[in-house]
């Protein structure tokens, strides 16, 4: 992203409700994102404006952020689900034996 943000004429922006649209969420809690994001909001006429290819941006850097992720299971779980298993195995066993 870019540290300074420099409009060009051909620039498009959205206010705090479509951006709250856009990211399914509250226009407060978009702005609040947005600017915990890294953006810089634009105040022009009384109305706060985002940058739409700043939106992009930020949204494709979450997107590589989370594809790149590593998920773990933690090991209480991962126990706890090896032990679940050997009790299913251990219960189909009593069934088939009373049959």
């Amino acid at each position: 992203m870019r540290s300074t943000f420099e409009p060009e004429s051909s620039e498009s922006y959205l206010d705090a409700p479509q951006l709250g649209a856009r990211w399914s969420c509250h226009p407060k809690t978009a702005s609040k994102r947005f600017k915990k994001l890294g953006g810089t909001q634009l105040l022009m006429g009384g109305r706060v404006l985002f940058p739409l290819s700043v939106i992009i941006s930020l949204e494709h850097e979450a997107i590589s952020r989370f594809a790149a992720r590593e998920t773990k299971v933690p090991e209480q779980f991962a126990q706890a689900r090896e032990r679940r298993e050997r009790e299913r195995q251990a219960r189909r066993q009593m069934q088939r034996r009373k049959r």
